[in-house]
């Protein structure tokens, strides 16, 4: 369940769970793992200049590449990342 409370530091915990999930799906040979990878990477790049909520949905977009729309974990951070822009 979505804390609902925002406070900016757990944005970047957030983020930060966001980008490890993401990693630990962007090589599962998918078809389109490079894709995945690439956004990983963009995610990666993002939460190091202190951006969260940017980092968190392009670790979004690396799950839609690595596990589908469908799946638990792109589900999860994708309610993150509504909550994150609300």
């Amino acid at each position: 369940m979505v804390e609902t409370t925002k406070k900016p530091g757990r944005f970047v915990d957030i983020a930060r769970n966001c980008v490890a999930l993401a990693a630990a799906s962007a090589n599962n040979h998918a078809p389109m793992m490079s894709s995945a990878v690439f956004c990983l990477n963009d995610a990666r790049a993002l939460l190091a200049k202190g951006e969260p909520v940017p980092a968190t949905k392009r670790a979004l977009d690396s799950l839609s590449y690595s596990v589908g729309t469908f799946h638990p974990d792109y589900n999860e951070v994708r309610d993150l990342v509504a909550w994150l822009a609300s």
